[in-house]
This record gives C-alpha cells, structure tokens and sequence, in this order.
C-alpha cells in the first residue's frame, strides 16, 4: 500500500488508526521529498471499558518547520497489514518565490453585474406597480354623486 499526498505549505500532520494490540502495528516508511522520516508511535492504555476498542486519530507524524514550498509525502506499508489513514492536516503556506496577489473576494466585473441587476430589479418591480396601480385606478368604477335637494338649516 502507498500514499502520495503532493502538497504546498510549511506543516503537516499525518493522523491514523492504532489497533489495541500494537504488536499488529503497520510499521509504515515515511519519506518527505525524499528524505526519510522518523516518528514514534504513541503509547496506549487499553481502556478498560473496551480494551479491543481501535484508537483512532493517533498522530503517526508531524513537522511545522517546512520551506514555504511545494511538497511530497510518501507514506509506504512496511508490512502487509494496511495503514489506517484518519486524516491530513497540512498548514498552508506561500511559496517565497511567487508573487502572489491579495484576493479581495468578489471581483470588480461580479459587483458590477450584481449592481446592474439589482438596478433592473428594482425598475422592472417599480413598472409593474405603476402598471397595477394605473389599471386598478382605470378600471375602477367612476363615482356616483348624489345631489342633496333639501334644505340646509344653520
């Protein structure tokens, strides 16, 4: 079994399964950008609510002293038992050497086009309620008035 993880950042961490009798230990080669790497497998108290119970998320690996650069991990069986990965974590970096740019978010052709609908929006909701409002007002049926033939007594 072998795992290749390419990645950019200045840290990583490489987190698996140890089973409960760690005489069963997969006894995994690390290499990192060809170099090969040392680690220590963590201790544990077999619990005595579960004792077969797996630990799960054991951190097999780190380092958080990289170059700002690209890398390569390479995570190998030393065995025939399979490695049980959790999960990766790698703390992002930017390379030295490239001009990178702060990203504001939204791009200036993305606020244009939300301002420009939302201006279109607005008019075409304000068209049709002037509409409604001039045929309600058409349609209405003209008032009756009444002629009062009395007398009016102050």
């Amino acid at each position: 079994m072998l795992i290749v993880v390419l990645f950019q950042g200045v840290g990583l961490s490489f987190y698996g399964q140890i089973d409960h009798d760690q005489s069963t230990f997969t006894d995994p080669v690390i290499t990192l950008d060809g170099e090969a790497q040392t680690f220590t497998l963590p201790t544990r108290e077999v619990s005595a609510i579960d004792p077969d119970d797996p630990w799960w998320n054991s951190n097999y690996f780190s380092v958080d002293s990289l170059e700002s650069k690209k890398h390569t991990l390479v995570v190998s069986a030393g065995n025939d038992r399979p490695i049980w990965l959790d999960y990766i974590l790698i703390k992002p970096g930017t390379p030295s050497g490239e001009n990178v740019s702060a990203n504001s978010g939204i791009s200036s052709g993305a606020i244009a086009g939300i301002v420009i609908g939302s201006v279109l929006g607005l008019a075409l909701v304000a068209g049709a309620l002037i509409f409604w409002w001039r045929r309600k007002r058409a349609t209405r049926a003209p008032s009756q008035e009444y002629e009062y033939h009395g007398t009016v007594y102050f």
